[in-house]
C-alpha cells in the first residue's frame, strides 16, 4: 500500500466522520477521486454498525396484577433546565399496575 492510497484512506474516514457517518457508496459519488485505488468493502465503521443494531425487546406479559399497590411502576427523569418548580428539576412518577 502506498503512502497515496493511505492519505485517501485518512481523508475518507475524516468525511465520514464531518458528514456525520453517511454511506462509503455515497462518499464515493461525492468523492471519486479518493476512492480511485480504495475499495468500498475496506471501510468498516463501528459506530455505523453499532448505530443500526437493535436491542431485544421485552418478553408480552399479559399478567394483570390483581391487588392495588402489588406492583407499582417508577420513572425518574431530569433534570429539565428549562422548568423548575421551587428549584427542583427532576420529576418521578408511579403508576399502580392494577389501577
Amino acid at each position: 500500500m502506498n503512502t497515496y492510497t493511505i492519505k485517501n484512506k485518512k481523508e475518507i474516514w475524516l468525511w465520514h466522520r464531518r458528514f456525520g457517518h453517511p454511506s462509503f457508496g455515497y462518499l464515493k459519488k461525492l468523492f471519486p477521486s479518493l476512492f480511485h485505488k480504495c475499495n468500498i468493502c475496506d471501510f468498516i465503521c463501528e459506530t455505523c454498525a453499532m448505530a443500526t443494531s437493535h436491542r431485544v425487546v421485552f418478553p408480552l406479559n399479559n399478567k394483570k396484577i390483581d391487588f392495588p399497590f402489588s406492583l407499582i411502576n417508577t420513572d425518574v427523569w431530569g433534570p429539565v433546565p428549562q422548568f423548575t418548580h421551587n428549584g427542583k428539576n427532576w420529576f418521578i412518577s408511579f403508576v399502580d399496575d392494577c389501577t
